[in-house]
């Protein structure tokens, strides 16, 4: 794989690494694409818009409901369910293909295990997840539990950390 020199680059080895794994039979993937100052709605949906191949009932899942309905009115070219993750009584259908978990923070990491779960061998995908913060799932024996039953089980597809540098220019290190 080539360092990427740009998002669109990032994306697409996103993408390919996605279906790669899907490929080898693996259902709970992590996609990190982590840029700073840069939002993470925008690039979920570009991820999203270019990866067809999840199925045509396909649950994209958000912290919460503002941010669900902020991308059903800017994604007019995603035809996945999306949703925040507290919005249904039942999330999980037998008629779902895939789950995609945009940006899941610690705070949802109970619903996170619990619908991964529910999903059986249908695949999730967790985009852009902070779901480990020591303060929220603990050090102690809860957090050594919840890691070993669930986060430690989530396949990393593909990681991409980009970092500020300082000096007169400032500019993005890619």
């Amino acid at each position: 794989m080539v360092f990427p020199d740009s998002l669109e680059t990032s994306i697409s080895q996103a993408i390919e690494a996605t279906k790669a794994a899907i490929a080898d039979h693996k259902t709970l993937l992590k996609i990190d694409i982590a840029i700073p100052e840069l939002k993470p709605l925008p690039v979920a949906q570009q991820y999203l818009s270019q990866l067809p191949d999840l199925g045509e009932n396909v649950k994209v899942f958000f912290s919460d409901t503002g941010a669900a309905a902020l991308a059903r009115h800017q994604w007019q070219d995603i035809t996945y369910e999306l949703r925040g993750i507290e919005e249904l009584l039942e999330p999980v259908q037998p008629e779902n293909e895939a789950f995609v978990f945009i940006a899941p923070t610690p705070v949802e990491v109970g619903k996170v295990e619990k619908i991964c779960s529910q999903a059986g061998d249908r695949v999730c995908i967790l985009f852009n997840p902070k779901l480990e913060d020591v303060s929220i799932v603990g050090i102690g024996m809860a957090g050594r539990s919840l890691r070993e039953r669930f986060l430690n089980n989530i396949d990393s597809c593909y990681s991409f950390f980009a970092i500020r540098t300082r000096g007169r220019d400032s500019r993005l290190s890619l």
